[in-house]
Order: structure tokens, then C-alpha cells, then sequence
């Protein structure tokens, strides 16, 4: 009868370490999908965009201005590079930027000389490969930009 218990209780602890095992390989999987997408979102970031419009009026061709996105591999808070120019030319901007919230979410960094860094994020509305809208929001004032790839 003890030999029974024995084999018993092993076989018991054998079932619950399995139930341990599956659930880690759910967390797991759940926060590499979730990593997956953030990665996705600046694949496909990756380029020249040119800005269509602004809170939905038109942007003039001769006045738009272009965003881009440095190629970047993410990390656990690491920042990417990108670049605003104007139509011109003459305003030129680099900045850092992060995806998160399983792709959804814009993170950007902006050095200022008095302040240090200043953050403003905002929601990836929509990303295609050839259409990206960006709603940020900039001490209350959100402003939607829509932006097509070069």
C-alpha cells in the first residue's frame, strides 16, 4: 500500500509541474507576440513619409514636409531614430522615438537645451505599408497627421 502512495504522490507532483510548465509558456508567448507587433510597427515605419494631412485638411504638395524612420531592432527601452525636414528643407529636426502597447502606441523624444528631454506620445491610428496616421498630443493639443510613404 505505501509503495501505491508513493507512485501516487510523484505522479501528482508530475501533474501540477505540468500545469506550471504550460502556464510559462503562455506568459511567454503572450509577451513575445506583444514584442512581435512593436517590432512589426517599426518594420514598417522604416522609410520617408510625406505628410497628406493635418487634423484632415489637405497639405499643399509644395508644403509638406517629410518624417523619417532610421532602421531600427528593438530592445526593452530602446529608443529609434527619426528626422522631421520641411518642404524647404531649412527646418530639419532629429528625434527619438519607441513603439509600444503591442504596436499602438508612439513614443517621441525631443532634446531640449533647458528642459533635457521632453516626451510626447501618441497613437498609431493606422500603419499600412503606405499609409501611416499619427494622432500626438502635445500638452493637451491633439493634432492627427496622415502621412503617405515615398
Amino acid at each position: 500500500m505505501s509503495a501505491f502512495l508513493f507512485f501516487l504522490c510523484i505522479f501528482e507532483k508530475k501533474r501540477k509541474m505540468k500545469k506550471y510548465l504550460y502556464l510559462n509558456l503562455i506568459v511567454v508567448a503572450a509577451v513575445m507576440i506583444s514584442c512581435n507587433k512593436d517590432q512589426q510597427a517599426v518594420k514598417a515605419l522604416e522609410g520617408d513619409w510625406t505628410e497628406v494631412s493635418i487634423d484632415g485638411t489637405p497639405v499643399a504638395a509644395g508644403d509638406a514636409g517629410t518624417v523619417t524612420f532610421e532602421y531600427c531592432k528593438l530592445k526593452k527601452d530602446e529608443w529609434c531614430t527619426m528626422s522631421y525636414t520641411d518642404s524647404d528643407g531649412t527646418n530639419t529636426g532629429n528625434y527619438d522615438y519607441k513603439v509600444q502597447d503591442k504596436g499602438e502606441v508612439m513614443v517621441q523624444r525631443i532634446e531640449d537645451s533647458t528642459k533635457g528631454f521632453i516626451e510626447l506620445q501618441g497613437n498609431i491610428v493606422e500603419l499600412t505599408d503606405e499609409k501611416l496616421i499619427l494622432e500626438m498630443n502635445f500638452l493637451g493639443l491633439v493634432t492627427k497627421t496622415e502621412y503617405k510613404k515615398k
